[in-house]
């Protein structure tokens, strides 16, 4: 059969083809069209595409595969489990919107993660760090040069139901390293007005880390002669050196309300910044300083004027214009705290409970059956990246119990309560978790303790000292 593959660089009328064969070591059952833009566009080894199961499939196979009818063209197959594809087209399907599509999954079918052969073996040890990129032939090529690759079919293909993907709860994800690496467009797609891509690898990084991994985002430079840079494009490109320099650069997130604005910021060219900031970016600006909390005038206009290369009364002009945004948020979120009742006692019987308004009376609401506080937050730094632990007590009615230890990047998720046992009991309605959550980071008030669990020398402040197991001295 593999010497009636047919090439789409060959095809003629629908009743006379041109029998195409394969010119590879392997005999892949690919036309020479699909062979050559596999190893020379997306850098695949011969190896790589068999053990990967890629092949040539005519517009009569793929509207069987995709359950469709209006393909017209050839494509390439890209196998996952179960008998489960995706295909690659070679010429893209517009819908009524006129927007194009090139890799088609089946009609009615739910996201699934993409996992190479390679990197199945893996999956269940921590140790051995992943990367995560949008799209199957990335995924192959990173793996292939030693980056184990997991493959989304979309930029929001992570999840299903604005959670996880099942997929993700075969592959151990606490204390792992994991490297989300984002197409080009993540920037340029930005700042030219469409903020998907990077949204949706903001929300990928925030749910890993609900899921306790340590997690790394990072945008790929463009490259001039395409439209839009992935990690194959920049491998075969600039070469694997180059990639391993570029992602070994790339530091652990550690707070993701800042990370769209810090990712704009730290990506975009300067030249480029200054002429759209008056257009795009300082409306953006205005719209973060009014919806996320702690961010400060002048850390906002500090971090412009760095990136952007503002004069000083640019960046007056600026602060002002953060004044004035960050009065009338605070002005509306007095107000919708004053409706919502947001202030919290502990009742006679130990219930954490907040306050409401209805119809101008208080009411009473309780949230849960506990008292929770953070103690002390502990910074863990190992001299490469610093990890912090939250140490938090609680108490039900007048036992207390043991304090316990809880990831800082865990917190949110309040999945930790389950470690106090069946006994914590968290009111049903939809809102009482985030509202508990709230109240604990209201009204604790941590100590901090940095922890340093490597030896030798390190540098605080203006002076060197060197760390042993039993102390410090001073150099």
């Amino acid at each position: 059969m593999k010497d009636k593959i047919k090439s789409p660089a060959n095809a003629e009328t629908s009743t006379g083809r041109k029998k195409q064969t394969t010119n590879n070591n392997y005999k892949l059952p690919l036309s020479d069209h699909h062979y050559n833009k596999l190893r020379n566009e997306h850098g695949l080894s011969e190896a790589t595409i068999k053990e990967a199961g890629l092949r040539t499939a005519d517009a009569k196979e793929l509207n069987k595969l995709l359950k469709r009818s209006d393909i017209n063209s050839s494509g390439i197959v890209i196998p996952y489990e179960d008998k489960f594809c995706r295909t690659r087209l070679d010429e893209p399907l517009k819908n009524s919107k006129g927007k194009t599509a090139k890799y088609l999954s089946p009609s009615g079918s739910l996201n699934r993660l993409y996992i190479p052969k390679a990197v199945e073996p893996i999956l269940k040890d921590s140790s051995v760090p992943l990367y995560i990129t949008e799209g199957e032939f990335k995924a192959l090529k990173l793996t292939q040069e030693g980056f184990p690759c997991i493959g989304l079919s979309g930029v929001w293909g992570f999840s299903r139901n604005k959670k996880l993907l099942p997929d993700f709860d075969n592959i151990e994800l606490v204390d792992r390293h994991i490297t989300i690496i984002l197409d080009s467009d993540a920037i340029t797609e930005t700042y030219g007005g469409n903020q998907h891509v990077l949204k949706a690898g903001v929300r990928l990084t925030e749910e890993l880390m609900e899921r306790q991994a340590a997690v790394c985002i990072g945008v790929l430079p463009k490259i001039d002669s395409l439209s839009k840079t992935g990690a194959d494009d920049f491998i075969v490109a600039q070469g694997v050196s180059a990639f391993k320099e570029l992602v070994g650069k790339l530091k652990p997130v550690e707070n993701t309300n800042l990370l769209f604005l810090e990712t704009l910021l730290t990506y975009i060219p300067t030249d480029t910044a200054r002429e759209l900031l008056p257009y795009k970016i300082k409306p953006l600006i205005k719209e973060l300083a009014g919806l996320e909390d702690g961010i400060g005038e002048n850390y906002l206009s500090t971090r412009v004027k760095e990136y952007f290369g503002l004069t000083a009364k640019e960046r007056d002009n600026l602060i002002k214009v953060l004044k004035d945004v960050r009065k009338k948020a605070k002005d509306v979120k007095k107000q919708k705290n004053h409706d919502s009742g947001c202030s919290y006692f502990v009742d006679e019987d130990g219930n954490t409970c907040r306050l409401t308004q209805k119809e101008g009376y208080p009411i009473p609401v309780r949230l849960a059956n506990i008292v929770a506080r953070i103690e002390k937050q502990i910074i863990e730094d190992d001299g490469l990246h610093e990890k912090r632990l939250y140490l938090i007590s609680g108490k039900i009615k007048d036992v207390s119990l043991p304090i316990i230890e809880v990831p800082a990047s865990y917190f949110s998720s309040m999945n930790w309560l389950c470690q106090w046992g069946a006994g914590v009991i968290i009111e049903p309605s939809h809102s009482s978790k985030d509202y508990f959550r709230h109240e604990i980071q209201v009204n604790s008030c941590p100590t901090t303790e940095t922890v340093y669990i490597h030896t030798g020398w390190r540098k605080r402040g203006d002076a060197w000292i060197y760390l042993t197991a039993s102390g410090c001295y001073r150099g």
